[in-house]
């Protein structure tokens, strides 16, 4: 990002400096030949240290507005395994257990703000949807249909959603990173020789804006499936 803000400056000292030496009538220049200052030469040289200095400021505060308040949040999914394997028993598939881990790395205190507001959920699913997807039932726990959700996970339509920041106080100060694990059982659909990968989507009331302040890697997982038992 840094070499962004370089080529902004350099673009923005060049074209503002083109812009008022070709305008004889400008401020600038009329206010360095009132100062006795007539040299032609000498005059876009002042120009061009002056447009420079305040461009410089300028993206010297947009950089620290980024890498202090607005740089992005990371979000990296990770699997203990890098794919399951599916051979039929008695011409069934037996579901088999999948832990997912998500490591998020706050972003800026503007950038986590406006993601929390905007009700960011990160799903995951295989894709094509061939695989059944269930979040796996732990009966130390008993949750209504509300509740469940307020933990962050629920299934939907075989995809796993993720509330990423329902439960991220987004006034925090120390945002530290941090990291949340959800199990869940697999299975496919039907017997057939199959390679499906692990896929993901986000959601938002603003999906544009989250794109740009969420960053999001997800491992290489793919779940196989054999017709030979």
């Amino acid at each position: 990002m840094k070499s962004v803000f370089e080529a902004l400056a350099k673009f923005l000292v060049g074209f503002l400096t083109a812009i008022i030496v070709s305008n004889k009538a400008n401020i600038l220049l009329k206010l360095l030949i009132n100062m006795g200052i007539h040299n032609r030469s000498l005059q876009n040289t002042i120009v061009s240290l002056l447009v420079t200095f305040f461009v410089t400021c300028i993206v010297a505060i947009l950089d620290h507005v980024y890498t202090n308040i607005l740089f992005p949040m990371k979000i990296n999914i990770t699997s203990e395994q890098n794919e399951v394997k599916f051979k039929p028993n008695n011409n069934i598939y037996e579901s088999q257990r999948l832990n997912m881990h998500y490591e998020i790395t706050p972003g800026g205190s503007l950038t986590m703000w406006m993601l929390k507001r905007l009700n960011v959920d990160l799903l995951v699913f295989f894709n094509p949807n061939y695989i059944d997807i269930a979040l796996e039932e732990d009966k130390k726990w008993d949750f209504s249909g509300k509740e469940q959700e307020g933990l962050g996970f629920t299934e939907k339509m075989n995809q796993l959603h993720f509330l990423v920041l329902n439960s991220y106080f987004s006034e925090g100060k120390a945002n530290k990173k941090y990291t949340v694990s959800v199990g869940m059982e697999i299975c496919p659909k039907r017997i057939q020789n199959q390679e499906i990968s692990l896929d993901y989507a986000m959601k938002s009331k603003k999906k544009m804006i989250s794109t740009l302040l969420c960053k999001v890697h997800i491992c290489d997982f793919k779940c196989k499936g054999v017709t030979d038992e």
